[in-house]
């Protein structure tokens, strides 16, 4: 008995080592999910969110999870992309009461995605307001690359729903513009390599601001007060 008791006990307060895993944040319910304005920067205007999700430790304070994902088995990965997309469904709902009618983004792996009832667990969640527009699930272009087919797949069963996928650090080495024809998406996320040093060199080569702006409609950059400037070249390649 006294020590079910202590083994208990020592089930709460977690590893010896004092780390966290992902196991541990779902079972003791301790991620959050936070959102980040995305800008329209020819308007100024709020163009969509994202969702970014952190842990509240208790004592340790809030932190992202991206260093526990490498260590997390896929089933947990997969808990983890349920729970926060039913959170997403659902805060669209208070996000809309106060006014914010806008597409929410949340980041997706597509081996993670291919292990979770997605068309059920959207058909049980999405809010039941015809305003709601739609769920962006961000992945990344090398996932995309690996296996074209099953991102197709996965985006047609999720339009009928109104979720579509954003690819995120586009033309970081897999693509060229060529194949954007191939890639089943609604929003890209430009590699920041396209737009690096854009804000100080006068000098940029033509021909990159030219590929900037064929994809500016779709590429998103995140709102951050240490990229003003580089946002302020962007908006005048008419990057949103």
């Amino acid at each position: 008995m006294l020590g079910a008791i202590k083994n208990l006990f020592a089930r709460e307060r977690g590893p010896a080592d004092g780390k966290v895993t992902l196991d541990d944040v779902l079972r003791k319910n301790w991620f959050e999910l936070w959102y980040q304005p995305k800008i329209d920067l020819r308007t100024g205007g709020l163009a969509g969110v994202e969702g970014l999700v952190r842990y509240c430790h208790p004592k340790l304070g809030v932190h992202p999870i991206d260093s526990m994902l490498p260590q997390a088995s896929t089933e947990t990965r997969a808990r983890l992309i349920q729970h926060f997309l039913i959170r997403a469904l659902h805060d669209w709902e208070e996000l809309d009461s106060a006014g914010i009618s806008v597409r929410t983004a949340v980041n997706a792996n597509v081996d993670v995605l291919t292990n979770v009832d997605l068309t059920g667990l959207v058909r049980q969640n999405r809010p039941r307001s015809t305003s709601w527009p739609g769920l962006i699930l961000e992945i990344s272009e090398n996932e995309v690359i690996r296996d074209l087919n099953l991102a197709h797949e996965i985006a047609t069963q999720l339009r009928i729903y109104d979720i579509t996928l954003a690819i995120s650090n586009f033309g970081a080495g897999f693509s060229s513009f060529e194949r954007l024809r191939e890639l089943p998406f609604s929003e890209l996320k430009l590699h920041p390599g396209f737009v690096a040093g854009c804000a100080d060199d006068a000098l940029l080569p033509v021909v990159t601001a030219r590929l900037v702006v064929a994809v500016a409609a779709l590429a998103a950059v995140p709102p951050d007060g240490a990229r003003a400037a580089r946002a302020a070249a962007c908006r005048a390649l008419g990057v949103t």
